[in-house]
């Protein structure tokens, strides 16, 4: 793999991480409002990791599909 790939797989893996621990936070967020935004944190840590990930695929693999 090459160096460039190697760093975008440790981004995403790091985003991933920080995408757990929001969702971890917000179980313990009694606040909905709080709750609500510390979710929507955890889903745009999450997403950052969509676009590293697809670059990575093979030559002769299909994009993957959104779902709508």
């Amino acid at each position: 793999m090459s160096e460039t790939g190697a760093s975008l797989l440790n981004l995403a893996d790091s985003w991933a991480k920080r995408a757990d621990e929001c969702a971890a936070r917000a179980q313990s967020i009694s606040d909905p409002e709080r709750r609500a935004d510390m979710l929507r944190f955890a889903g745009l840590w999450l997403s950052l990791t969509e676009p590293a990930k697809d670059e990575l695929r093979g030559a002769y693999e299909w994009p993957r599909q959104r779902a709508a």
